[in-house]
């Protein structure tokens, strides 16, 4: 499959459990044992935050960051989850099967 097309199945993906306001993708790189997660949450305020979470078995190094995706644009949000996608592309995480 081609780089484009993985990573508009992974943006259209994301942005359905955006909408829907739960759920969580995984991505893994098997060459290194590295993983990313992207999980979406309501927080108490009723704001829809994606978490993002990483890290993996070899570096220790892993961490995590949150973002706020009300009052956000569509256009803006689109563009958002798009690169976030294509940079776990371009470092050759695949996304794992639903769970």
């Amino acid at each position: 499959m081609k780089l484009a097309s993985i990573v508009n199945e992974d943006t259209d993906h994301l942005l359905a459990l955006i909408d829907r306001r739960g759920g969580r993708v995984l991505w893994n790189r098997e060459r290194d044992g590295r993983w990313y997660q992207a999980q979406i949450l309501v927080d108490l305020f009723d704001a829809t935050e994606i978490r993002l979470n990483w890290g993996g078995t070899r570096r220790s190094r892993g961490g995590c960051r949150s973002i706020i995706v009300d009052g956000i644009a569509e256009s803006a949000r689109r563009t958002l989850v798009r690169r976030l996608c294509q940079r776990r592309a371009w470092h050759g995480y695949v996304r794992q099967a639903d769970r």
